[in-house]
């Protein structure tokens, strides 16, 4: 994992003004370099969180409306079932029952079915 003294913010200040495509490439080379450093069983989670957030900075008009918009995604899975807040008040009480059966985003979607398209007539 690299550690925030391996990590010089100015340089990638300077990067994102001057020179955006490196600091991207560096960016996602930290980026997976930490989730490699993860313990395996919470990598592809890991993962996950990050293209969800990925998604996130992509379709905001701003990085201002980036930032607002993760900072809602992380309280709300502080808040979640499953969550921090769950957690911390299962430890502090001894109440497991205050812990979610099953962790956040482990809930299954429901796919639905659509009719086939009817083929177009080409008169």
């Amino acid at each position: 994992m690299i550690s925030s003294g391996d990590f010089d913010v100015a340089t990638f200040v300077l990067l994102a003004t001057d020179e955006p495509d490196e600091f991207n490439r560096r960016r996602r080379q930290l980026i997976d370099a930490n989730i490699s450093a993860a313990p395996a069983h919470i990598q592809q989670k890991l993962r996950h969180l990050q293209c969800r957030a990925d998604l996130v900075r992509e379709g905001a008009r701003s990085p201002l409306e980036a930032t607002q918009k993760l900072s809602s995604m992380m309280w709300d899975s502080v808040g979640a079932p499953g969550g921090l807040r769950g957690a911390l008040n299962a430890l502090a009480t001894g109440d497991v029952s205050l812990l979610a059966a099953e962790p956040v985003g482990t809930e299954k979607a429901k796919v639905l079915q659509f009719p086939s398209a009817k083929p177009v007539d080409s008169d």
